[in-house]
């Protein structure tokens, strides 16, 4: 009998085992499904944010470009200002210099001083 006690403690601590090597095997699927499944989502999210990062990219582009064209009108405004103003002084200075023609040719009339 106590071999009979023995064979069934020995029976049920095999059965114990059993039972907790399917569960170990049971939790081993589900992450292994886990893993499979998440392997899945990075590569996808991989892809994803590769789409995105070249929207972005796009998005940075055109928006140089629409700096680069203001800067071009500001560009061309600023010529034009210089332009004008050189023009101006250049009139002034032609001015200048016949205000001081006149008064070398004709000193009575540099009495209040054009120079």
């Amino acid at each position: 009998e106590p071999v009979l006690a023995h064979l069934h403690a020995l029976s049920d601590e095999l059965n114990r085992r059993d039972e907790e090597q399917a569960w170990f095997r049971h939790q081993l699927e589900q992450h292994q499904q886990v893993a499979e499944r998440l392997q899945s989502e990075n590569i996808y999210l991989r892809r994803e944010n590769a789409c995105l990062r070249f929207q972005m990219a796009e998005f940075q582009r055109d928006e140089v470009r629409c700096q680069l064209q203001d800067i071009k009108i500001k560009f061309g405004q600023l010529a034009e200002e210089h332009k004008l103003a050189c023009d101006e002084r250049d009139q002034l200075k032609g001015i200048v210099q016949a205000m001081k023609t006149l008064v070398k040719e004709n000193p009575e009339h540099g009495v209040n001083g054009f120079v």
